[in-house]
C-alpha cells in the first residue's frame, strides 16, 4: 500500500499538523523511523548498521515521525518516499527521540516532502583529522538504540 502522508493526521497527543501549516514541537516520546535505501546498512539479523545513522553533506539525517501510526501507514510512507526517490525500500530503524536528544543532536521538522518529515541535525561538525570520528560514535549508538526492520514484499 502506498499512501499519500499529506493527508495524515495523527492521533492523540502526537498529532503535530492539522492543516499543513501548523506544527508543533517534537515530543521526546516520539518514535522516528529511518526508511533504509541501502542493502548494507542491515545485518542478516534485521539490527541496523552505523552507516544508516551517518548525516548526509549537508549533516542532517532524515527522518520520518510515525507515532501512533501502524504498520500499514508507515510501511505505506516508505513505499512513498520508495516512489519519489526511485530507490528499492530495504527497511526502516525506528528511534525514540529520547536517545537522538541523549547524543545531544535536535530534531527538526522540516516538512518537505511530507508533512511527516524532520531532521535529526547538529552532529558535529566534520573533521578531517579525525576522519568522522565524532559523528561515527553518535551513528554507532544510534544504531544500537534503533531497532530495525526489513521490508517484506507481500
Amino acid at each position: 500500500m502506498v499512501v499519500n502522508p499529506f493527508f495524515l493526521v495523527f492521533k492523540d497527543g502526537c498529532k503535530f499538523f492539522t492543516t499543513g501549516k501548523s506544527f508543533l514541537k517534537v515530543k521526546t516520546s516520539e518514535i522516528l523511523t529511518r526508511f533504509i535505501f541501502q542493502r548494507n546498512h542491515f545485518r542478516e539479523n534485521g539490527s541496523v548498521k552505523t552507516g544508516a545513522f551517518i548525516p548526509n553533506k549537508f549533516g542532517d539525517t532524515s527522518v520520518n515521525r510515525v507515532c501512533d501510526l501502524d504498520e500499514e501507514l508507515i510501511w505505506g510512507i516508505g513505499k512513498f518516499v520508495e516512489s519519489k526517490r526511485k530507490q528499492k525500500l530495504y527497511g526502516r530503524a525506528d528511534i525514540n527521540v529520547i536517545h537522538v536528544l541523549d547524543n545531544k543532536l535536535e530534531v527538526k521538522p522540516w516538512p518537505y516532502p511530507l508533512l511527516s518529515h524532520a531532521n535529526i541535525t547538529a552532529y558535529p561538525a566534520f573533521d578531517p583529522q579525525l576522519q568522522n570520528a565524532k559523528q561515527k560514535a553518535i551513528a554507532v549508538d544510534l544504531a544500537i538504540k534503533s531497532s530495525g526492520k526489513i521490508y517484506k514484499t507481500k
